[in-house]
């Protein structure tokens, strides 16, 4: 089950609002973080 479009957008945000360096933590890293703390589970 894929995450949904509205949720990534959510965390887009967040990511943008946080400052966070990409050359340290790239938004994949850091949104797989967030979801998986919110109960989603990652499937590769």
């Amino acid at each position: 089950m894929g995450i949904p479009d509205e949720l990534l957008d959510h965390l887009g945000d967040e990511y943008d609002r946080s400052c966070i360096d990409p050359d340290r933590l790239p938004f994949v890293v850091w949104a797989s973080i967030q979801v998986e703390r919110m109960g989603w589970v990652i499937c590769e």
